[in-house]
C-alpha cells in the first residue's frame, strides 16, 4: 500500500475499537496492530483488592487522529521482574542475629 493509498483512518499505528460488553462485565476488543493485522483481545474492569500481578490495567483514550481509542498503560505487572535478593550478606547477618549461626547450638 503506497503512502498516497493509504487509508486515512489509519495511522499505522496500534488502536483498539471496542466491541460488545458481556453480562459478567468482559468485552472484546478488536487490536489494530502496527503492521495492520487485527487480533480479539477480552478485558474486564478492574475490581478494588484484585491481584493484577502478571496482568496490564490499562485505560482507554479517544484518538486524536482516526476512529477508536489508544491505550494508556497505568501498570504492565506482565514484564515482570526480578525476584527480591535474599540471600545478601545484610540479609544473612540478620538472620543469624535472630536464628543464631549454622550449627550454633540453641539458647536454652
Amino acid at each position: 500500500m503506497d503512502k498516497e493509498d493509504k487509508d486515512e483512518g489509519c495511522s499505522d499505528g496500534e488502536f483498539l475499537i471496542p466491541g460488545p460488553v458481556m453480562p459478567d462485565g468482559t468485552a472484546q476488543l478488536l487490536r489494530h496492530h502496527p503492521d495492520h493485522s487485527l487480533s480479539i483481545d477480552y478485558v474486564k474492569p478492574v475490581e478494588e483488592g484484585e491481584d493484577i500481578s502478571g496482568e496490564r490495567v490499562f485505560r482507554l483514550v479517544e484518538r486524536e487522529d482516526g476512529p477508536g481509542y489508544r491505550q494508556e498503560v497505568l501498570y504492565d505487572g506482565s514484564k515482570g521482574g526480578r525476584p527480591a535478593m535474599v540471600n545478601s550478606p545484610k540479609f544473612r547477618s540478620g538472620w543469624d542475629a535472630v536464628f543464631g549461626k549454622k550449627g550454633a547450638s540453641a539458647p536454652n
